[in-house]
């Protein structure tokens, strides 16, 4: 998170190891739910400063995963009825460069082979593998967060394998439809023979904290009762369930993707970050600007009534104090105020480039400044332009109540304190002189969802109280020392 006056949140939990074991992983096993609630997941606690890994089954049906050359990173032989299981560990990245260990098995995670196996058996033996793996890796996290009923098991396993010295252990159950019998879901789990009511049971009572993650749409209402088929192992706990409520993205950003957008010269997406320059050369280019990639392009979207905009237009012509820069706004304003961008124009040719176009942040001319410009200067904090530019990899300049804790990146500054809205700007425009940081910072506003802002604070809050707290119910991390021991012993 870049801002110009730094000022560490207090309730922050900075720098906590954060193990997160889920069966999918957008986009590396597709974009089901649970794929992206554990993308969201991992990459908004990696903006908030937490070192995150992932671990997950071999996609099954997957054989062109971009892996690594060199084979696996792990070998173990797992034990498993009277038996055992070799097993390889490949590792990959994930979104935002996140650790991904791809956990796979002749039967039941084959190498680019559908799985015959049932569910219930394969992330039974998955949690088998996940805790020898826990308590044989030197990286040792703080918390274990476990996604959905498939790794419920793991954290029983880690206590039979590391007894006191086990991390904390954090489900998160998601499907809850799946435990509610006035759903067919729930009907059918109620019918089924399978053990995923008993696997999921197993997790709510052996975990160090439960939360239920929601992410029903904004418009659905969601009462505060627990899920029927869980309510009484829930309400077993001597520690409180936490409702955790992610509202969905809601449209027009969810249709708004660079990597198929047809308003833009070149499509792009994090992980071809380095075909974006092509959009700043074809915007420089339309808007008559010189074409200079080392040149920092400014975009804003102008609104009648833009008081801000025109502050910093005056701001960036009138006292400007960085001779290379350049700036395109699109939009409309009232009659006085496009005098003031047709004056400005013509005095600033080579550097500030006005269309008079549809003030939507949806619309095309709006999509080509969010995809062409490095830096975008924002009317206020709930702008509906910040969450579009942000998929687009443009690093917004965005007042603020709270600057230093933004919940993406970008450069916040106090709308109260005079001439803060230039300083942000100016940090802004440093920024942008050096381009491998920069490109990683798009990559992470490109992958990180807003709406997961809150629902992480409220999960350092849990993490926080398991690590250190004294809350009766609630264990102390082990000591490095202790946990080593045990894993010598």
């Amino acid at each position: 998170m870049l801002h110009p006056d730094p000022a560490p949140s207090a309730q922050r939990t900075e720098g906590v190891r954060v193990l997160i074991v889920s069966p999918e992983l957008a986009p590396i096993s597709g974009r089901g739910m649970l794929a992206e609630i554990t993308a969201r997941l991992s990459v908004a606690l990696r903006f908030r400063g937490h070192d995150v890994r992932v671990v997950m089954p071999f996609p099954s049906g997957t054989d062109s995963l971009d892996l690594p050359p060199g084979g696996p990173v792990r070998a173990l032989n797992v034990p498993l009825l009277g038996d055992s299981e070799a097993t390889a560990i490949f590792r990959c990245e994930g979104p935002v460069a996140i650790p991904v260990d791809l956990v796979s098995n002749d039967r039941y995670f084959p190498f680019g082979s559908e799985v015959p196996v049932d569910d219930d058996e394969r992330f039974i033996f998955f949690c088998k593998v996940v805790a020898q793996l826990t308590a044989t890796d030197p990286w040792n996290p703080d918390v274990v967060h476990c996604i959905g009923w498939h790794s419920a098991m793991l954290p029983d396993y880690l206590r039979s394998a590391l007894g006191d010295a086990a991390p904390v252990s954090v489900l998160s159950l998601c499907d809850l439809e799946r435990f509610s019998p006035d759903s067919r879901r729930g009907r059918q789990e109620m019918d089924s023979p399978q053990l995923t009511l008993e696997i999921a049971s197993r997790g709510v009572v052996r975990a160090d904290a439960v939360c239920l993650i929601d992410a029903s749409p904004a418009d659905v209402v969601v009462g505060d009762e627990l899920p029927a088929l869980l309510a009484p192992y829930l309400r077993s706990r001597e520690i409180p369930v936490h409702r955790l409520r992610v509202t969905a993205t809601p449209p027009p950003v969810a249709e708004f993707d660079p990597r198929m957008d047809p308003a833009l010269h070149t499509a792009f997406g994090p992980d071809s970050i380095s075909r974006r320059a092509r959009n700043k050369q074809a915007l420089q280019l339309m808007r008559g600007l010189p074409h200079d990639a080392g040149v920092p392009l400014i975009g804003m979207i102008c609104r009648p009534g833009g008081a801000r905009a025109l502050r910093w237009m005056a701001a960036i012509f009138d006292r400007r104090t960085r001779p290379a820069m350049q700036l395109v706004a699109t939009g409309a304003g009232s009659e006085s105020e496009e005098r003031t961008f047709a004056r400005i124009e013509n005095a600033h040719p080579h550097f500030f480039s006005f269309r008079r176009e549809s003030p939507a942040v949806g619309a095309p001319a709006s999509r080509a400044v969010f995809a062409g410009s490095d830096v975008f200067l924002a009317e206020c904090h709930d702008d509906p332009a910040v969450a579009i530019c942000l998929r687009y990899g443009a690093l917004p300049v965005v007042p603020s109540g709270d600057p230093a804790n933004l919940p993406y990146p970008g450069f916040g500054f106090d709308p109260g304190k005079d001439g803060a809205d230039v300083v942000a700007l100016q940090v802004a425009l440093a920024a942008c002189e050096d381009t491998d940081p920069l490109d990683d910072l798009r990559r992470l506003a490109m992958s990180i969802d807003p709406a997961w802002a809150a629902v992480v604070e409220e999960l350092e809050a849990v993490y926080a109280t398991l690590l250190w707290g004294a809350t009766p119910g609630h264990r102390r991390i082990p000591s490095e020392d202790s946990r080593r021991c045990h894993k010598l012993a």
